[in-house]
This record gives structure tokens, C-alpha cells and sequence, in this order.
């Protein structure tokens, strides 16, 4: 019983993690490009960009996403 409910619990998380989020600048060269539930950061430089917290492998296409709406391109991820 406890792991069914555990199950329902982890699945109804991850389902909802993966919902759209608006990318935006929080301050100076650091951008919000995670999901509704799981906080992702790119932080621009000359020298390349870094991603903290890339998440999970099902929202990878989501962040790609906002990283390049907000004008950066993931090749520029170091």
C-alpha cells in the first residue's frame, strides 16, 4: 500500500514538473529557463554559458527551448 501510494505520488510530481515555464532574466547575466516545478539557471558570459540544475532528462527539450527563445544557443553551454 505505501508504495503504491509512493508511486502516485512520484508519478503525479514528475508529470506536472514537465509543464512550461516563462524564461526570464532574474538579474545581470542570469536567466530562470527550468519548469513550472523544477528551477533551472543558465548564466551567460563571453566565455561560454553554464546550466545549474539541468534537471531531468524528460525536460531537456523544455529548457532548450527557453535557453534559445531567450535569444542563446545550447552550443554555448560549456
Amino acid at each position: 500500500m505505501r508504495a503504491t501510494v509512493l508511486t502516485v505520488l512520484l508519478l503525479s510530481a514528475t508529470a506536472s514538473a514537465d509543464g512550461p515555464f516563462p524564461p526570464h532574466r532574474i538579474i545581470d547575466d542570469v536567466y530562470y529557463v527550468g519548469s513550472q516545478n523544477i528551477a533551472c539557471y543558465l548564466v551567460t558570459s563571453n566565455n561560454g554559458h553554464i546550466l545549474i540544475n539541468s534537471g531531468f532528462e524528460d525536460t531537456v527539450p523544455l529548457i532548450k527551448a527557453s535557453v534559445e527563445s531567450l535569444g542563446f544557443k545550447m552550443k554555448d553551454v560549456r
